[in-house]
Formats: structure tokens, sequence, C-alpha cells
């Protein structure tokens, strides 16, 4: 596939109707805060162009990431022109009433609604600048970076070049339906600034306020209400479509190749969560009973905090943006009471209230640190990986890549030990066996990535190496040189 096509589709999988209808509820209660999400998709899109991408096409995975791919991503194309109708239609029909951008912002300038300056350091702040740029990124990084359905698109571009430029793509247009989402909520409550339908109890949920608007706005525009329809379910089906592709394709190679042992495809994948991933890329002495520790503390922990967090809502202070109905025609004579109920300090708080106030852009971030935390602890309580014992292959090497002004001193300590000369003189020899062969319809094929693959593992089964974290990845060295390794050292 090449990368313009693939672009549009990374951008909408995980572009759904939750989004499209979320996103402007958001900034309706709770200012444009929420606009600097946008800079986030990018950084993560960026993040893992330059870092995890190439390392994934790197270990050359015979997985399911390389198949299957075409006919969901140019129906994602088409359900990304659908969704992008839908938003500008709405958005200009909405600047027309309004009377245009100056009269829409003043309006909602007024109504505390533009906000970008929030720079608190409480973890309970639902938006601030620091928890959507650094969680936000982190959100974002373990959707683009490690998610099956969206490194399943990436690995289907032809080359690693291509597969940057599909993720740079993404950046900016993901970040073009942040910003136009959120513009859409500005354009919203701009409407109904003085006549709030949610306060008058005409929607039951707050993020039914954009279908409300698009049928009252364009009511009258024959086939506008269709295309934002259109729209909403475009978003749906484009992650319907990623979830049921990567479904089918673990189904067959999980269950039909695993369970039944029985030969389809060349193709193999497993999806492990960010943590485990950045614990094994990152930490090279990580071993296995770290990973899988970690993985479950960070489970149970990020569990208990959003359980926590469903049991004491009622305790936790309300900071939605206010709203008025002083101006609604139909209000003549009626008194409305809008009351805030202060809480006494008599009644049973929470010891953890805190804890659990903390807002949900962290989450990902306290996920990925739990796993690194544990699973480093408990892989130097149990033996960890010496560096003879490292596949370098398997490795990013930070010191290499973010620490390039330490001193050479410190940035060999930072590498644990592992030489990344041998891996270097490895992927040499790879390129060298890797050949090209061209067919009579023109289509450049290489010969079985399998069979390289079974090459290096056995280079790899001499010199008795493995994976940092086996349990984690899905690498191009079978499963069986672990066992392998742990043979030699039973030994």
């Amino acid at each position: 596939m090449s990368a313009f096509p693939t672009a549009l589709s990374i951008m909408v999988s995980f572009l759904s109707a939750v989004t499209l209808l979320g996103t402007p509820s958001e900034i309706y209660i709770y200012g444009t805060m929420y606009c600097y999400q946008g800079i986030s998709w990018m950084i993560a899109s960026i993040v893992t162009a330059l870092v995890f991408a190439p390392k994934f096409r790197e270990m050359k995975f015979i997985s399911v990431y390389e198949g299957g791919m075409k006919a969901v991503i140019w129906t994602d194309v088409l359900q990304a022109i659908v969704i992008a109708v839908g938003l500008l239609a709405v958005a200009i029909q909405g600047l027309i009433i309004l009377g245009g951008f100056k009269r829409t912002f003043s309006i909602a300038s007024r109504g505390g609604r533009i906000e970008f300056d929030s720079i608190s350091f409480d973890p309970r702040t639902r938006h601030t600048i620091w928890s959507l740029l650094i969680g936000g990124s982190i959100n974002l990084l373990a959707t683009y970076g490690f998610n099956q359905a969206q490194v399943q698109r990436y690995m289907s571009i032809r080359s690693t070049h291509g597969t940057k430029q599909a993720l740079y793509i993404n950046a900016v247009g993901s970040a073009f339906v942040v910003f136009f989402s959120a513009l859409i909520g500005v354009i919203i409550y701009a409407y109904y600034a003085d006549c709030d339908p949610y306060t008058r109890k005409e929607i039951e949920d707050i993020d039914q306020i954009l279908p409300y608007f698009v049928m009252e706005v364009l009511s009258d525009k024959k086939g506008l209400p269709g295309v934002f329809l259109a729209c909403i379910f475009s978003g749906s089906l484009s992650t319907i479509s990623s979830g049921l592709n990567s479904l089918s394709a673990v189904i067959i190679e999980d269950i039909y190749k695993g369970l039944l042992n029985r030969q389809l495809t060349d193709e193999r994948q497993e999806g492990p969560i960010m943590g485990v991933f950045v614990l094994g890329f990152l930490f090279p002495r990580a071993n296995r009973r770290g990973g899988l520790v970690g993985f479950f503390a960070s489970l149970l922990f990020l569990l208990w905090i959003f359980l926590g967090a469903q049991i004491t809502k009622k305790q936790m202070k309300n900071v939605g943006l206010p709203l008025s109905i002083a101006n609604c025609s139909d209000t003549t004579n009626t008194n409305w009471t809008i009351t805030t109920t202060i809480m006494s300090t008599s009644l049973k708080r929470d010891p953890l209230i805190d804890l659990y106030s903390i807002s949900y852009m962290w989450y990902t971030s306290i996920a990925v640190g739990t796993v690194v935390l544990v699973g480093n602890i408990v892989s130097y309580l149990t033996h960890p990986l010496q560096p003879h014992e490292i596949d370098p292959k398997l490795i990013i090497p930070v010191s290499d890549v973010c620490c390039c002004f330490l001193p050479e001193r410190w940035r060999e300590w930072l590498r644990c030990g592992v030489d990344y000369e041998i891996y270097h003189k490895r992927q040499n020899n790879n390129n060298e066996v890797e050949m090209t062969t061209t067919h009579t319809d023109g289509t450049n094929h290489t010969n079985s990535s399998a069979q390289i693959l079974n090459t290096n593992s056995k280079k790899l089964i001499r010199s008795n190496t493995v994976s940092p974290v086996p349990i984690v990845f899905s690498p191009s060295v079978p499963s069986t040189v672990n066992e392998a390794h742990e043979n030699s050292s039973a030994n």
C-alpha cells in the first residue's frame, strides 16, 4: 500500500463516533483546553514514526501486519472523506447562522469557554497543559505505537520511508479533526449560550448536543442531516472494520494455527500493552518474569483506580463550566433555579478520593510507569538478563537515540553492556542474504522472510542469545530460541 491512503486509514481507525460526538460535548461543558489533544496526536504520531515503527519493520515480523489490509484501508479512505464532508457541513452552516468567527468566539469567550492557560500541576484537574500534552501523548502513543489495528496498517506499506510519511500525514490529519471538532463545540456553545437544552432537559445526555444542534440547524437543508448521519456511521464503521480485520487475523493465527496446529499462512501476531513493550524495548536487563508480573500489577492497579473512581463519583466535585437558560423563548413567567450542593464535611469521605480523582488523561502513564517499575524490580530480583543473553535487535538504544549529547562513558553505562556492533554486522549480513527477484508481472518479491529468520534463529541458538522479554514480543526469532537458552542454562 502507498502512504497517503494508509495515512487516512490510520487516522480514522480510532476516530470513532464517540470521538465525533464527544469532542464537541467536551468543549461545550469544559472549554477549549481539550484542543491541546490535537498536539498530542501529532506528538504520538511523530514519536511512533521516528522510534517504534522503524524498529518493528527492522525486526521483520512474521505477522498479520503484512497482509489482509487493502480492502479495509480503501474503505477507510472513503469513510474519511465522508467524515470530513460531514464536519465541514455542520461547521459552515453554524458559522453562517452565528455571523462568522468573530462573533462566535466573542460569545464563547464571554461564557468562559475559550481557555488555553491551565497549567495546574494537580493531577486531579481534568485538563491541563501537562495532562494533555504528556498524558495525552502517552495515551495516543499506546494506540499508534503498539495497537494491533494501527501497527497492522503501517506495516503494510512497502518501505520504512513510506511508513514514516503515512504517520506524518496522519499527524496533520488527526490534529485537523480534533481542532475542527473543537470548533464545532465552540459553535454549538455560542448558539445555545443563553438557552441550554441540557439544563432544560430537552436532551438526556450531554453527548446528544451535537445531533440536537444538527437537527435544529440543518433540518431545513435537504440532504445535510443525512450527510451528518453518514459522518457518524463512518466514524463507527472505521473502528469496527479495524477490529474485525484484526480479530479475524488473530483467530486464524492463534486458534487455527496455534491451538489446532494447522498451517495456513506465514503470519503471526500478539498484541501486548504499551508498558510491556516499553519495558522490553528500553530496559535490556528486564526478563520475562518482570514483564509478566509488571503487566498484571499494572492491570490490577489501574482497575482499582478506575473502579474506585466509579464508586466514589458522587464525592468528586463537578468542574463543568456554567450553563445558562436566561434567554429561552419559552421561559416567560418561569423561574429556573440552578443550585450547587456542597457536601458536608461530616459525611464520610473516602480516604483515597484524591487517588480516584486523578484525571483520566494520566491513566496510561500510570499503567506504563507501573509496568516499568515493577517489571524492573522483579527482573533484578529474579536474575536479570546478562549482556551476552540479549539480542540487540530487540532493544532500542536510548543512549544513542535520545542521549547522544552525553559523554561516551555515560552512554556506555546506559547500554547495559549490550554490544550493538554485532547487531549491525548481522543486519548487513541479512541485507546481503535477502535477494529481490522480479517476476513477469512486474511485482517485486523478496525471498521468504521465514527462511531468513530461521537462519537468524540458528545463529542465535549457537550464540546463546534470547529476547529480553520473550513473553512480550512476536519477533522474527522463534520461541525455540528461548527454549534452547533455557535448556543450555539448565545444563
